[in-house]
């Protein structure tokens, strides 16, 4: 019985710890994708402007052509907002501010 309560416990603690996450994607997807750099986006700052690296020509040799998106926070999903383009788009966290959002970026080719 003791084993069932520190269960529920620590289910319940890992439930009110989860990240928050929103997905976004922008232009064509395709089979040809690779991961960046995971971001972490600091505390204190809820607008943020987010710059996609080119990638290496031996990888994408025609370019980037779409983008899957993926924002974590701590207690409110951030909103991924307007993309100018492939290589740029913006970040709203909303809620607090405390901790790190953790972005995580698809680029397709």
């Amino acid at each position: 019985m003791i084993c069932v309560k520190v269960f529920l416990f620590f289910a319940c603690i890992l439930v009110a710890y989860a990240a928050q996450c929103t997905t976004a994607t922008y232009g064509k997807i395709t089979n040809n994708k690779h991961s960046t750099k995971q971001l972490h986006l600091g505390p204190g700052l809820a607008d943020w402007t987010i710059t996609v690296d080119p990638m290496d020509k031996e990888k994408c040799p025609d370019g980037i052509v779409g983008l899957k998106v993926k924002a974590c926070d701590t207690d409110v999903p951030p909103t991924i907002g307007e993309f100018i383009s492939v290589y740029e788009f913006s970040i709203h966290r909303h809620g607090d501010l405390k901790g790190q959002c953790v972005v995580d970026i698809k680029v397709y080719c």
